[in-house]
């Protein structure tokens, strides 16, 4: 379209720019259908067999004395430690500024929280570790326990008030979610869209 754009006025009139810039335009979203596609399926294809590894799992380890997908889980406790210790050193690194403090509310019956303030970039927490090999496995692997257990956490986002990803940190955030394969959630576009909805659905 650059070399178009320079034979304006000389050898191409404005009509023909705009035709070809509408066949740019129609083969540039033919690709992006034709790789979206491909990826969703694709995607669906590595949920089901999860799914199905994730059930044979289950069944084989019930019974241990018998069990062969149980040892693709398995790891060596020098291999957590090694994992942990690599960690650990990356994040020191880049760890910037950090302070914590104390505070105790109430009069007669206190409690007391610990409160943790960390300068850091937001997205590094949406990451998964990618400094060891085992250390990646591991980290998934927690993360997928705790989804499932009593003790949730999770990240606040700030954002403006449009409920899309196109542009700052919301893109930056849905560029995290795509890089790294879920089989627990939708895809951040299908939430996004049922969020949409709901919001549509209050205001009226």
């Amino acid at each position: 379209m650059e070399k178009v754009m320079q034979e304006l006025g000389k050898s191409l009139t404005d009509q023909d720019v705009n035709s070809l810039a509408a066949q740019h335009f129609e083969s540039q979203q033919d690709l992006e259908n034709k790789w979206s596609n491909e990826l969703k399926q694709s995607t669906a294809i590595q949920k089901q067999e999860y799914q199905e590894w994730v059930i044979k799992l289950h069944q084989d380890l019930k019974n241990p004395n018998n069990s062969s997908l149980s040892e693709e889980i398995k790891v060596q406790p020098s291999q957590f430690r090694e994992s942990v210790e690599a960690i650990g050193r990356i994040y020191e690194e880049q760890r910037k500024l950090e302070e914590s403090f104390t505070i105790h509310l109430g009069a007669q019956l206190k409690t007391m929280h610990n409160l943790r303030l960390l300068r850091a970039d937001m997205l590094d927490f949406c990451k998964h570790k990618r400094n060891h090999r085992s250390g990646v496995k591991l980290h998934r692997l927690q993360t997928a326990l705790s989804l499932y257990s009593t003790s949730l956490c999770g990240l606040v986002l700030l954002v403006d008030n449009r409920i899309n990803s196109y542009s700052g940190i919301k893109r930056d955030f849905a560029t995290v979610c795509q890089e790294c394969t879920d089989f627990h959630f939708p895809r951040i576009e299908e939430q996004l869209e049922v969020v949409q909805q709901v919001v549509l659905y209050a205001r009226t």
